[in-house]
Protein backbone atom coordinates (compact mmCIF):
# COMPACT_ATOMS: atom_id res chain seq x y z
CA UNK A 1 0.00 0.00 0.00
CA UNK A 2 1.36 3.41 -0.46
CA UNK A 3 2.14 5.49 2.66
CA UNK A 4 -0.59 6.98 4.10
CA UNK A 5 -1.55 10.90 5.35
CA UNK A 6 0.32 12.06 8.09
CA UNK A 7 -0.21 14.60 10.68
CA UNK A 8 2.58 13.46 12.52
CA UNK A 9 6.33 15.26 14.09
CA UNK A 10 8.98 13.79 15.63
CA UNK A 11 8.39 13.28 19.40
CA UNK A 12 9.98 10.03 20.70
CA UNK A 13 10.82 11.34 24.74
CA UNK A 14 11.95 7.72 25.82
CA UNK A 15 13.92 6.52 23.15
CA UNK A 16 17.42 7.69 22.18
CA UNK A 17 17.82 8.91 18.75
CA UNK A 18 19.02 5.71 16.37
CA UNK A 19 18.56 2.95 19.01
CA UNK A 20 15.94 0.16 18.58
CA UNK A 21 12.07 0.71 19.36
CA UNK A 22 12.30 -1.22 22.83
CA UNK A 23 14.26 -0.13 25.99
CA UNK A 24 13.88 -2.81 29.00
CA UNK A 25 13.58 -1.27 32.21
CA UNK A 26 16.76 -2.30 34.37
CA UNK A 27 16.81 -3.29 37.86
CA UNK A 28 13.87 -2.61 40.39
CA UNK A 29 12.46 -0.01 38.04
CA UNK A 30 10.80 3.07 39.17
CA UNK A 31 10.51 4.05 42.94
CA UNK A 32 7.18 5.59 43.79
CA UNK A 33 7.53 9.09 45.28
CA UNK A 34 8.12 9.58 48.62
CA UNK A 35 4.88 10.62 50.05
CA UNK A 36 3.31 7.77 47.99
CA UNK A 37 0.81 5.31 49.76
CA UNK A 38 2.71 1.85 51.06
CA UNK A 39 1.25 0.10 47.74
CA UNK A 40 2.15 2.56 44.93
CA UNK A 41 3.68 0.90 41.78
CA UNK A 42 5.18 2.79 39.23
CA UNK A 43 5.27 0.95 35.67
CA UNK A 44 8.29 0.99 33.73
CA UNK A 45 8.00 2.10 30.25
CA UNK A 46 9.66 -0.70 28.12
CA UNK A 47 8.36 0.18 24.40
CA UNK A 48 7.36 2.53 22.28
CA UNK A 49 6.09 1.90 19.09
CA UNK A 50 5.93 5.29 16.14
CA UNK A 51 8.12 7.53 14.29
CA UNK A 52 7.74 9.82 11.33
CA UNK A 53 10.06 9.84 8.71
CA UNK A 54 11.03 6.33 7.75
CA UNK A 55 9.04 2.63 7.20
CA UNK A 56 5.05 3.89 6.78
CA UNK A 57 4.55 0.53 8.69
CA UNK A 58 5.96 2.69 11.74
CA UNK A 59 4.01 5.92 11.14
CA UNK A 60 0.59 6.76 12.45
CA UNK A 61 -2.15 8.89 11.97
CA UNK A 62 -4.97 8.72 14.04
CA UNK A 63 -5.02 5.38 16.41
CA UNK A 64 -8.45 4.33 17.17
CA UNK A 65 -7.40 1.43 19.38
CA UNK A 66 -4.50 -1.14 20.34
CA UNK A 67 -4.97 -4.48 22.35
CA UNK A 68 -2.39 -7.47 22.49
CA UNK A 69 -3.12 -11.08 21.97
CA UNK A 70 -1.98 -14.03 24.67
CA UNK A 71 1.33 -14.12 23.09
CA UNK A 72 2.29 -10.30 23.30
CA UNK A 73 1.88 -9.11 19.84
CA UNK A 74 0.76 -5.41 19.82
CA UNK A 75 -2.59 -4.70 17.13
CA UNK A 76 -2.92 -1.46 16.06
CA UNK A 77 -6.01 0.00 14.04
CA UNK A 78 -5.41 3.24 12.83
CA UNK A 79 -8.39 5.50 11.80
CA UNK A 80 -6.94 7.75 9.45
CA UNK A 81 -5.01 5.14 7.82
CA UNK A 82 -7.78 2.59 7.46
CA UNK A 83 -5.23 0.17 8.66
CA UNK A 84 -4.56 -2.51 11.49
CA UNK A 85 -1.14 -3.77 12.15
CA UNK A 86 0.94 -6.35 14.17
CA UNK A 87 3.86 -5.89 15.89
CA UNK A 88 5.95 -8.23 17.88
CA UNK A 89 6.63 -7.76 22.07
CA UNK A 90 9.70 -5.89 21.33
CA UNK A 91 7.67 -3.65 18.85
CA UNK A 92 9.00 -5.01 15.57
CA UNK A 93 6.60 -4.47 12.82
CA UNK A 94 5.08 -7.92 11.64
CA UNK A 95 2.36 -7.19 8.79
CA UNK A 96 -0.47 -5.56 7.40
CA UNK A 97 -3.69 -7.56 8.60
CA UNK A 98 -6.04 -4.66 7.27
CA UNK A 99 -5.31 -1.95 5.04
CA UNK A 100 -7.89 0.23 2.74
CA UNK A 101 -11.00 -1.06 1.67
CA UNK A 102 -14.45 -3.05 1.44
CA UNK A 103 -13.10 -6.55 0.85
CA UNK A 104 -12.80 -9.29 3.29
CA UNK A 105 -9.72 -7.94 5.28
CA UNK A 106 -9.69 -4.43 4.59
CA UNK A 107 -11.01 -1.48 6.49
CA UNK A 108 -12.61 1.86 6.21
CA UNK A 109 -13.11 2.99 9.42
CA UNK A 110 -11.63 1.04 11.96
CA UNK A 111 -12.67 1.89 15.53
CA UNK A 112 -11.65 -1.10 17.88
CA UNK A 113 -10.20 -4.51 18.47
CA UNK A 114 -11.15 -6.74 21.07
CA UNK A 115 -9.14 -10.28 21.80
CA UNK A 116 -10.58 -13.22 23.09
CA UNK A 117 -8.62 -15.71 25.40
CA UNK A 118 -8.26 -18.16 22.17
CA UNK A 119 -6.07 -15.58 20.28
CA UNK A 120 -9.33 -14.53 17.85
CA UNK A 121 -9.21 -10.48 17.35
CA UNK A 122 -12.46 -8.86 16.68
CA UNK A 123 -12.18 -5.54 14.54
CA UNK A 124 -14.88 -2.70 14.49
CA UNK A 125 -15.19 -1.11 11.44
CA UNK A 126 -17.69 1.25 10.39
CA UNK A 127 -20.16 -0.92 8.70
CA UNK A 128 -19.21 -4.54 10.10
CA UNK A 129 -17.13 -6.64 12.27
CA UNK A 130 -14.10 -9.07 11.38
CA UNK A 131 -13.49 -11.78 13.15
CA UNK A 132 -9.66 -12.85 12.69
CA UNK A 133 -7.90 -15.44 13.70
CA UNK A 134 -4.10 -17.68 13.68
CA UNK A 135 -3.49 -19.38 10.88
CA UNK A 136 -1.38 -22.17 13.48
CA UNK A 137 -1.43 -22.12 17.03
CA UNK A 138 0.27 -19.17 18.40
CA UNK A 139 0.75 -17.42 15.39
CA UNK A 140 -0.54 -13.86 14.45
CA UNK A 141 -4.17 -13.70 14.15
CA UNK A 142 -4.05 -12.70 10.01
CA UNK A 143 -6.82 -15.28 8.86
CA UNK A 144 -10.31 -13.56 8.48
CA UNK A 145 -12.43 -16.21 10.03
CA UNK A 146 -15.74 -14.57 9.69
CA UNK A 147 -17.03 -10.83 8.93
CA UNK A 148 -20.60 -9.75 10.26
CA UNK A 149 -22.94 -6.94 9.28
CA UNK A 150 -23.35 -4.28 11.70
CA UNK A 151 -27.28 -3.75 12.60
CA UNK A 152 -28.28 0.02 11.74
CA UNK A 153 -25.69 2.62 12.67
CA UNK A 154 -22.06 1.60 13.84
CA UNK A 155 -19.94 2.95 16.83
CA UNK A 156 -16.73 4.53 15.67
CA UNK A 157 -15.90 5.51 19.17
CA UNK A 158 -12.86 3.50 20.84
CA UNK A 159 -15.11 2.15 23.28
CA UNK A 160 -13.50 -1.60 24.15
CA UNK A 161 -15.77 -4.75 23.79
CA UNK A 162 -15.54 -8.29 25.85
CA UNK A 163 -15.75 -11.73 24.35
CA UNK A 164 -17.68 -14.13 26.90
CA UNK A 165 -16.51 -17.89 28.11
CA UNK A 166 -18.33 -19.23 25.60
CA UNK A 167 -17.66 -17.30 22.49
CA UNK A 168 -20.23 -14.63 22.56
CA UNK A 169 -18.75 -11.03 21.51
CA UNK A 170 -20.05 -8.08 23.07
CA UNK A 171 -20.27 -4.72 21.26
CA UNK A 172 -20.10 -1.65 22.89
CA UNK A 173 -22.79 0.73 21.55
CA UNK A 174 -24.02 4.30 22.12
CA UNK A 175 -27.24 6.36 21.40
CA UNK A 176 -27.59 10.25 22.14
CA UNK A 177 -31.39 11.27 22.09
CA UNK A 178 -31.51 10.39 25.01
CA UNK A 179 -28.51 9.27 25.87
CA UNK A 180 -28.45 5.66 26.00
CA UNK A 181 -25.20 2.80 25.88
CA UNK A 182 -25.43 -0.58 25.81
CA UNK A 183 -23.80 -4.31 24.78
CA UNK A 184 -25.11 -5.83 21.04
CA UNK A 185 -24.65 -9.37 22.11
CA UNK A 186 -23.44 -11.37 19.08
CA UNK A 187 -23.55 -15.54 18.69
CA UNK A 188 -22.75 -16.84 16.02
CA UNK A 189 -22.38 -13.91 14.08
CA UNK A 190 -26.44 -13.03 14.58
CA UNK A 191 -27.08 -10.15 17.19
CA UNK A 192 -29.30 -11.53 19.71
CA UNK A 193 -31.71 -9.94 21.46
CA UNK A 194 -30.39 -9.86 25.33
CA UNK A 195 -28.68 -6.78 24.78
CA UNK A 196 -27.01 -6.10 27.59
CA UNK A 197 -27.67 -1.81 28.76
CA UNK A 198 -25.89 0.03 30.99
CA UNK A 199 -27.35 1.47 33.93
CA UNK A 200 -29.26 4.36 33.26
CA UNK A 201 -27.39 6.74 35.55
CA UNK A 202 -29.09 10.64 36.19
CA UNK A 203 -26.01 12.11 35.05
CA UNK A 204 -25.64 10.44 32.30
CA UNK A 205 -27.04 13.17 29.93
CA UNK A 206 -23.75 14.82 30.88
CA UNK A 207 -22.17 12.50 27.90
CA UNK A 208 -24.63 13.80 25.04
CA UNK A 209 -22.69 15.78 22.79
CA UNK A 210 -22.92 19.48 22.29
CA UNK A 211 -24.21 20.21 18.32
CA UNK A 212 -24.02 23.00 15.91
CA UNK A 213 -26.52 23.78 14.01
CA UNK A 214 -26.50 22.57 10.70
CA UNK A 215 -24.55 24.17 7.36
CA UNK A 216 -24.62 23.37 3.85
CA UNK A 217 -27.02 20.69 4.16
CA UNK A 218 -24.61 19.10 6.82
CA UNK A 219 -26.03 18.06 10.30
CA UNK A 220 -24.92 16.28 13.35
CA UNK A 221 -21.59 18.82 13.83
CA UNK A 222 -20.34 18.54 17.09
CA UNK A 223 -18.79 21.20 19.02
CA UNK A 224 -16.43 19.13 20.91
CA UNK A 225 -15.94 20.61 25.04
CA UNK A 226 -18.95 21.97 25.49
CA UNK A 227 -21.11 19.19 27.00
CA UNK A 228 -20.40 19.77 30.32
CA UNK A 229 -17.55 21.37 32.43
CA UNK A 230 -14.47 20.50 33.02
CA UNK A 231 -14.34 18.54 36.56
CA UNK A 232 -17.83 17.41 36.06
CA UNK A 233 -18.27 13.61 36.65
CA UNK A 234 -19.29 11.25 34.32
CA UNK A 235 -20.27 7.45 34.10
CA UNK A 236 -17.73 4.87 33.11
CA UNK A 237 -18.06 1.26 32.37
CA UNK A 238 -16.37 -1.59 30.92
CA UNK A 239 -17.96 -4.88 29.99
CA UNK A 240 -16.78 -8.88 31.16
CA UNK A 241 -16.06 -11.99 30.28
CA UNK A 242 -19.34 -12.59 32.14
CA UNK A 243 -21.82 -10.99 29.93
CA UNK A 244 -21.95 -8.44 33.23
CA UNK A 245 -21.57 -4.93 33.18
CA UNK A 246 -19.13 -2.54 35.78
CA UNK A 247 -20.36 0.66 36.17
CA UNK A 248 -20.32 3.59 37.79
CA UNK A 249 -21.59 7.33 37.92
CA UNK A 250 -18.39 8.77 39.10
CA UNK A 251 -19.72 11.04 41.57
CA UNK A 252 -19.04 8.47 44.73
CA UNK A 253 -16.86 5.23 44.28
CA UNK A 254 -18.99 2.90 43.79
CA UNK A 255 -19.09 0.25 41.53
CA UNK A 256 -21.94 -1.90 40.17
CA UNK A 257 -21.88 -4.95 38.28
CA UNK A 258 -25.26 -5.69 36.73
CA UNK A 259 -26.32 -8.13 34.61
CA UNK A 260 -28.35 -8.85 31.35
CA UNK A 261 -31.67 -8.24 33.24
CA UNK A 262 -30.36 -4.80 34.46
CA UNK A 263 -30.21 -6.65 38.22
CA UNK A 264 -27.44 -5.18 40.93
CA UNK A 265 -25.36 -8.69 41.07
CA UNK A 266 -22.93 -6.71 43.74
CA UNK A 267 -21.23 -3.19 44.75
CA UNK A 268 -17.69 -2.53 45.04
CA UNK A 269 -16.82 0.25 47.27
CA UNK A 270 -14.07 2.23 47.23
CA UNK A 271 -11.88 3.10 50.48
CA UNK A 272 -11.43 6.55 50.14
CA UNK A 273 -14.92 8.05 49.06
CA UNK A 274 -14.29 11.61 49.95
CA UNK A 275 -12.83 13.29 46.83
CA UNK A 276 -10.46 16.67 46.62
CA UNK A 277 -11.16 19.91 45.87
CA UNK A 278 -10.58 21.07 42.54
CA UNK A 279 -7.44 23.07 43.04
CA UNK A 280 -7.31 26.55 41.94
CA UNK A 281 -4.79 26.68 39.22
CA UNK A 282 -6.42 23.66 37.42
CA UNK A 283 -9.57 25.77 37.83
CA UNK A 284 -8.37 28.88 36.43
CA UNK A 285 -6.75 27.10 33.54
CA UNK A 286 -9.57 25.37 32.53
CA UNK A 287 -12.06 28.33 32.91
CA UNK A 288 -9.75 29.99 30.40
CA UNK A 289 -9.73 27.07 28.05
CA UNK A 290 -13.28 26.65 27.96
CA UNK A 291 -13.97 30.42 26.98
CA UNK A 292 -11.15 30.12 24.59
CA UNK A 293 -13.16 27.11 23.24
CA UNK A 294 -16.21 29.14 23.44
CA UNK A 295 -14.58 32.44 21.29
CA UNK A 296 -13.58 29.76 18.35
CA UNK A 297 -17.16 28.35 17.85
CA UNK A 298 -18.65 29.88 14.69
CA UNK A 299 -22.19 30.70 15.53
CA UNK A 300 -22.76 32.23 19.18
CA UNK A 301 -23.23 29.96 22.11
CA UNK A 302 -27.31 30.26 22.29
CA UNK A 303 -27.50 28.20 18.86
CA UNK A 304 -25.83 25.57 19.97
CA UNK A 305 -28.07 22.66 21.33
CA UNK A 306 -27.15 20.77 24.15
CA UNK A 307 -25.49 22.99 26.30
CA UNK A 308 -26.25 22.67 29.98
CA UNK A 309 -26.55 25.96 32.04
CA UNK A 310 -23.30 25.30 33.31
CA UNK A 311 -21.48 25.96 30.58
CA UNK A 312 -23.38 28.99 29.65
CA UNK A 313 -22.31 30.39 33.13
CA UNK A 314 -19.17 29.11 33.61
CA UNK A 315 -20.39 27.00 36.66
CA UNK A 316 -17.65 24.23 37.40
CA UNK A 317 -18.24 21.61 40.11
CA UNK A 318 -16.57 21.98 43.38
CA UNK A 319 -14.75 18.76 43.89
CA UNK A 320 -13.30 16.54 41.92
CA UNK A 321 -14.86 13.13 40.68
CA UNK A 322 -14.08 9.71 42.79
CA UNK A 323 -13.15 8.18 39.80
CA UNK A 324 -12.66 8.94 35.86
CA UNK A 325 -12.26 5.51 34.22
CA UNK A 326 -13.14 2.07 34.53
CA UNK A 327 -11.58 -0.86 32.80
CA UNK A 328 -10.98 -4.18 33.04
CA UNK A 329 -7.63 -6.44 32.72
CA UNK A 330 -7.37 -9.65 30.48
CA UNK A 331 -7.06 -11.32 34.51
CA UNK A 332 -10.04 -10.41 35.66
CA UNK A 333 -8.17 -7.59 37.94
CA UNK A 334 -10.54 -4.06 37.81
CA UNK A 335 -8.62 -0.70 37.11
CA UNK A 336 -10.34 2.33 38.20
CA UNK A 337 -8.54 5.78 37.12
CA UNK A 338 -8.81 8.42 39.49
CA UNK A 339 -8.02 12.20 38.64
CA UNK A 340 -4.20 12.48 38.93
CA UNK A 341 -3.03 14.77 41.75
CA UNK A 342 -2.08 18.63 40.66
CA UNK A 343 0.72 19.40 38.85
CA UNK A 344 1.17 15.57 37.61
CA UNK A 345 -1.69 15.43 34.63
CA UNK A 346 0.79 13.79 32.23
CA UNK A 347 0.96 10.51 34.69
CA UNK A 348 -2.28 8.19 35.05
CA UNK A 349 -3.57 6.52 38.06
CA UNK A 350 -5.24 3.80 38.83
CA UNK A 351 -6.54 1.57 41.51
CA UNK A 352 -6.44 -1.68 40.98
CA UNK A 353 -8.29 -4.08 42.55
CA UNK A 354 -8.67 -7.90 42.61
CA UNK A 355 -11.39 -9.36 40.33
CA UNK A 356 -13.50 -9.61 44.02
CA UNK A 357 -13.05 -6.27 44.37
CA UNK A 358 -10.02 -5.72 47.14
CA UNK A 359 -7.38 -3.12 46.65
CA UNK A 360 -4.47 -4.84 45.10
CA UNK A 361 -2.30 -1.49 44.38
CA UNK A 362 -2.26 1.57 43.05
CA UNK A 363 -0.23 1.75 39.41
CA UNK A 364 1.12 5.22 38.94
CA UNK A 365 1.74 5.31 34.56
CA UNK A 366 4.25 7.68 33.73
CA UNK A 367 2.74 8.97 30.46
CA UNK A 368 -0.33 10.73 29.22
CA UNK A 369 -2.26 7.78 28.06
CA UNK A 370 -4.75 9.03 26.30
CA UNK A 371 -8.03 8.48 27.08
CA UNK A 372 -9.80 8.54 24.02
CA UNK A 373 -8.25 5.37 23.68
CA UNK A 374 -8.99 2.59 26.65
CA UNK A 375 -5.51 1.10 27.23
CA UNK A 376 -5.33 -2.80 27.48
CA UNK A 377 -4.30 -4.38 30.88
CA UNK A 378 -2.69 -7.43 31.24
CA UNK A 379 -0.98 -9.45 34.04
CA UNK A 380 2.07 -7.39 33.67
CA UNK A 381 1.54 -4.83 30.53
CA UNK A 382 -0.06 -1.58 30.20
CA UNK A 383 -0.44 -0.71 26.19
CA UNK A 384 -1.62 2.78 25.50
CA UNK A 385 -1.26 5.43 23.17
CA UNK A 386 0.14 8.95 23.87
CA UNK A 387 0.11 11.89 21.54
CA UNK A 388 2.35 15.33 21.84
CA UNK A 389 0.15 18.49 22.88
CA UNK A 390 2.34 20.78 20.45
CA UNK A 391 2.91 18.25 17.08
CA UNK A 392 -0.48 15.94 17.38
CA UNK A 393 2.49 13.16 17.07
CA UNK A 394 0.25 9.37 18.45
CA UNK A 395 2.35 6.92 19.10
CA UNK A 396 1.86 3.19 20.87
CA UNK A 397 3.55 2.72 24.55
CA UNK A 398 4.00 -0.87 26.38
CA UNK A 399 4.90 -0.35 30.08
CA UNK A 400 5.73 -2.71 32.54
CA UNK A 401 4.62 -3.19 36.05
CA UNK A 402 4.31 -5.90 39.50
CA UNK A 403 1.83 -5.93 41.83
CA UNK A 404 3.92 -8.47 44.24
CA UNK A 405 1.03 -9.61 46.71
CA UNK A 406 -1.87 -8.63 47.18
CA UNK A 407 -2.46 -6.14 50.08
CA UNK A 408 -4.55 -6.13 52.70
CA UNK A 409 -8.12 -5.09 51.51
CA UNK A 410 -8.78 -1.99 50.91
CA UNK A 411 -12.73 -2.18 49.45
CA UNK A 412 -15.16 -4.81 50.18
CA UNK A 413 -17.55 -6.56 47.86
CA UNK A 414 -20.91 -6.31 49.39
CA UNK A 415 -24.44 -7.64 48.09
CA UNK A 416 -27.13 -5.84 47.39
Amino acid sequence: MGTPTRRLALFLPFLPVGIALVLPACGAGPRPPANAAADTVVAALVATIGVVDGAPEYQFGAISSVAADPGGRVYVADRLDSSVRVFDADGRFLDWIGTRGAGPGEYQLPAGIDVGPDGRVYVRDGHRITVLGPREPGAVADSVLATWPLPGYANLRGARGAVTADGRYLYPFSLYSPPRHFYIVYAGGEPRPDTLHVPAYPNHAANQPAVLPPRDGRCCRIAVGLNHTPFTALPAWTATPRGTVLSGDGIAYRIHETGPAGDTLRTILGADTVTRPVPDGERADSARALQARIDSLPVPLARVRNVPDEVREGRFPERLPAFIGLHLGTDGRIWVERWPPEHRGDERFFDVLGPDGARLAVVVVPAALSRDVPPFLTTDRIYGVVADPATGVERVVVARYHIAAPAVAAASADAP
